[in-house]
């Protein structure tokens, strides 16, 4: 089909999505569940309300007692999946729903600290 008058085609691929985080530490919270260190607004956790200072106390009903083992649980959940994830904050739990929009990454500190320096962006 022919564009009309001044409009123009273009067959330009898709901006790829900027990578978003959701940073678990390594040290347990009160209930010897991870903290949520960080949270980017354009997570899957942010939209469901998670926050940092959050303990992942549970993910689909079974307790969660390491990052590695949330990131195991997002992974065998798939991308699309709804997860419930029970928080604690300030004395209080809370259930939040979640759909698992990318791939869950577990990386060590020190290589999230040198992402997080280069500032990874898509490609230009």
């Amino acid at each position: 089909m022919e564009p009309k008058n001044n409009e123009t085609t273009t067959n330009a691929p898709a901006k790829p999505r900027p990578i978003s985080f959701c940073v678990l530490s390594k040290e347990a919270g009160p209930n010897g569940c991870p903290v949520v260190q960080s949270v980017d607004k354009l997570s899957a956790a942010a939209k469901a309300g998670i926050a940092a200072g959050d303990e992942i106390l549970t993910l689909n009903g079974v307790k969660i007692t390491s990052a590695a083992q949330a990131m195991e649980a997002l992974q065998s959940a798939g991308i699309g999946a709804t997860v419930t994830v029970r928080v604690g904050r300030q004395g209080a739990q809370a259930d939040l729903s979640m759909v698992v929009q990318a791939k869950a990454l577990s990386l060590d500190v020190d290589d999230l600290d040198e992402v997080v320096e280069r500032k990874i962006a898509p490609a230009a």
